[in-house]
């Protein structure tokens, strides 16, 4: 499961898709979300919208953040509900593509065992929305 319609997950899902794996890839679009291997994903109201009929997969998160307050607060509403779908669906795992907005501004080599060091707030608010 791909969640996402973007440059980064899609081709993700036509790369699995070509090697022989099964997914759907999300979008909130209905028009696309009716095409092969597409589901439809709308977590923007109270309720969850969606199509998927891919249970027990793992899921791949690609959304990207934002740049605003108000699109990171969207973005982690977002993660949550389709994290708590994908809970409902038997989810094996679940991938998070995660921003490099989180990494400092200084060049060097950074890895996922780096302590998070938030210069600015809109790397705290990225760095927050994926840690609660």
């Amino acid at each position: 499961m791909i969640v996402g319609a973007g440059w980064l997950d899609e081709a993700l899902g036509q790369r699995l898709l070509t090697d022989g794996y099964h997914i759907q890839m999300t979008s909130r679009n209905i028009d696309k979300a009716t095409q092969p291997d597409w589901a439809l994903l709308n977590c923007e109201s109270d309720k969850i919208q969606h199509s998927i009929t891919l249970p027990h997969g793992v899921w791949i998160f690609c959304i990207p953040a934002g740049r605003t307050a108000e699109k990171q607060t969207t973005y982690r509403k977002y993660l949550k509900a389709t994290i708590s779908l994908a809970k409902q669906l038997k989810m094996k795992a679940f991938i998070l593509c995660s921003t490099t907005g989180v990494y400092p501004d200084t060049a060097g080599i950074y890895r996922e065992s780096n302590p998070i060091i938030a210069q600015s707030d809109r790397q705290a608010r990225l760095f927050n929305n994926e840690v609660s």
